[in-house]
């Protein structure tokens, strides 16, 4: 490898690229996802908790029955929509009737003027 070839690595089946002379992340600790094992009776007993640890402190939990693990809980990515996509299903809407059209403007009309702001705006 020569200095300028990026450092390759692997982490949870992600690969990841660090430029030579940074960290390597092989080594680091901060990419280590911690995972409590946790028997399906001690879940159903605590959920709550268990659930609260999931979504405020990002911890993982394996779920065991019988000493084999059934299924993980995990935190929940982020949420995947963008502007583009609320335009796109905006677009891809009917266009409202003229009859609600008149309602959201009659609606509009009957609204209470604001009262002046305080700090003379």
């Amino acid at each position: 490898m020569t200095s300028t070839e990026p450092l390759l690595a692997r982490v949870d089946g992600m690969k990841l690229e660090t430029p030579v002379g940074l960290a390597d992340p092989r080594n680091s600790d901060n990419l280590i996802i911690m995972e409590t094992k946790v028997s399906a009776t001690d879940l159903a007993r605590s959920l709550s908790e268990h659930l609260n640890r999931v979504r405020y402190r990002g911890e993982s939990f394996a779920v065991q029955r019988g000493g084999e693990v059934v299924c993980r809980i995990v935190p929940a990515g982020p949420a995947r929509c963008t502007i583009a996509d609320l335009v796109r299903v905006l677009a891809s809407a009917p266009a409202p009737d003229r009859g609600y059209l008149d309602a959201a403007e009659q609606v509009t009309r009957r609204q209470p003027r604001l009262p002046k702001a305080p700090w003379g705006r």
